[in-house]
Formats: C-alpha cells, structure tokens, sequence
C-alpha cells in the first residue's frame, strides 16, 4: 500500500462516551482529504478499569493485562463501527498484535505500549502518510507529551511522516501537528 493513499485514525478511549462522538467524527472526516483510513480504537473505560483493578490486586501481570487491553479495543472497534464515518476500516487490534508479535522489533507486552503506540504501528506497517490521533484534549505542552501519549509512543512513532493531534471535543477541532523531536515522553 502507497502512503500516499492511507491515513491512520487512532479514536482516543476517552471518547467512546463522549455523547455526540457520532456527529464529531462525521464533521471531523468530511473535512479531511479522501485517502484510504483505517480506525485504531482505544480501550476506554474498560482499559482504565483493568489498569485500576491489577494495581489494586496484582493477580494479572503486565503482559496479560496488555492482551485484555487489546481484547477490549477490539470490541470496541466492533461496537464503534456503525458511528464510524461510511467507507472508513477498522483495524482488528487482536489480530494485527498477533501478527505483529511475529515480526522483527514487536511491541512490548505491557503498559508501556497503548492503543497511540498501536496505532503508530499500524501507520507504520501500512506506510501511511500520517498518523492523527483524536483525543479528548490536546497537550498541555507540545514539547513534552509526556502523559498524554505512552511511553513506547516516541519509538513506535519514529519513521511516521506526520502526526497530528486533533482535540474532537472541540467544535472546531483543534489540532497540533508534530513532529517526532517533540513526540518524545
């Protein structure tokens, strides 16, 4: 696939409740370039719970706690695809983690890694010519993104041509676009 024809949407978590996630999105893509787009959708409230419940119980380790993460944004994927703008492709976080367990430098099997790092991989693997990540905010600091991408992001990132970050919640969807010196954190 030519990265000249692909973009790679990551849909934050956060927003799965977000009340008019549906219309936001449909008036976020109409003003995009047509290129072929692929959806990574976050875990949610689910993953935050799971994030919760291991550090209260310590009974799940990291990398199972990681896999039930990406179980939950696979269903979400799947409940989110009927508000997703028509002719957009959801990416199966499940089986594109498998598949991506078998090739040269995997993503690690922990907290460090999220469904922003994910979906930097996707954008990567598809050679997309950028990576937007839809969130509930932007960066306090676009310098220092520490906290409001993963850990792993900046590594996972670092061959993407572009990567903007677009605050949905905003009725005139207010983005950054960075680079990858800033993308550290």
């Amino acid at each position: 696939m030519s990265g000249a024809t692909c973009r790679v949407v990551k849909l934050g978590g956060s927003l799965i409740s977000f009340d008019a996630l549906a219309a936001a999105l449909q008036a976020w893509y109409a003003g995009q370039p047509r290129l072929r787009t692929l959806f990574v959708v976050g875990g949610g409230a689910e993953v935050d719970e799971l994030r919760e419940r291991q550090r209260r119980e310590r009974h799940v380790d990291d990398r199972e706690a990681h896999w039930l993460a990406i179980g939950a944004m696979q269903e979400n994927a799947r409940r989110l695809a009927a508000v997703l703008p028509e002719g957009v492709e959801t990416v199966d976080a499940w089986n594109f983690m498998q598949a991506d367990l078998l090739g040269p430098d995997p993503l690690p099997e922990s907290w460090d890694v999220t469904s922003d790092s994910i979906a930097a991989r996707v954008a990567e693997r598809e050679r997309a010519q950028e990576l937007v990540l839809l969130k509930s905010a932007l960066p306090a600091d676009a310098g220092n993104l520490s906290g409001y991408v993963d850990e792993y992001f900046a590594h996972a990132a670092r061959s993407l041509p572009q990567i903007r970050l677009v605050d949905l919640r905003d009725p005139q969807f207010a983005e950054l676009r960075i680079t990858l010196k800033h993308a550290t954190g």
